[in-house]
């Protein structure tokens, strides 16, 4: 007797297909396309379903925006008071945070009001935005055995922040300290101390290279 001929289960089984074909056996389901790109969930009475549903999030609204499915970048729109709260809680000393124009944060920095290094009786670079510092001082703890040079560095400088450098000369020596931006040039010649009064210089970057604000001669302490 010849052996029957096996009819395979059809019952759980997933076909895919492409096109139009008829409606999978009772039981089983089928995953068609009609355009060649689109995914289709085929039931046996030949109706369809977008596969995958439509209940996935398409977009991010409020303090933080985000548009798409899958891997998108967000945006944070606000700072909501509670992160800011958050964050100042975590600084220690007087400061401030740098904001963009749009109340976004840029570059994420805190910057104290607090001292630099004070700058020796050598050649040196100044970096505000590096040190996060607000103030040098020259001839702290003597005075300038030669004309000295500091130059003022744009490293990660932010264009239209409030962050200055005061830079002030304290010593009664016979030289001077020249202080030049990034391009070189000579913003101003601090003198050394007279009496009772020091000389000092504020500058801000402007976008280019530092270029002073205000200066003048103030009480020395």
């Amino acid at each position: 007797m010849a052996d029957a001929k096996q009819t395979p289960a059809i019952a759980n089984q997933l076909v895919v297909q492409k096109g139009t074909p008829a409606p999978p056996p009772s039981g089983a389901l089928a995953i068609i396309t009609n355009d060649g790109t689109t995914p289709l969930l085929q039931q046996s009475d030949g109706s369809t379903s977008s596969l995958g549903g439509g209940s996935g999030i398409t977009a991010l609204t409020g303090d933080v925006t985000a548009a798409g499915t899958g891997s998108v970048a967000a945006t944070l729109a606000n700072l909501p008071s509670s992160v800011l709260k958050a964050l100042l809680a975590t600084m220690s000393g007087p400061g401030f945070l740098y904001f963009a124009a749009d109340g976004t944060p840029s570059k994420a920095s805190f910057y104290r009001l607090a001292p630099g290094a004070d700058l020796g009786d050598a050649d040196a670079n100044i970096s505000p935005f590096v040190d996060k510092a607000s103030q040098y001082v020259i001839g702290a703890s003597a005075p300038l055995t030669a004309n000295r040079t500091y130059t003022l560095q744009n490293t990660s400088a932010i264009a239209g922040s409030l962050l200055g450098a005061r830079i002030i000369r304290k010593d009664t020596g016979a030289f001077n300290a020249i202080i030049k931006n990034s391009l070189g040039s000579t913003v101003i010649t601090l003198g050394p101390a007279s009496g009772s009064t020091y000389q000092y210089l504020d500058v801000y970057y402007n976008g280019t290279t530092f270029a002073a604000n205000t200066g003048g001669y103030v009480q020395n302490t």
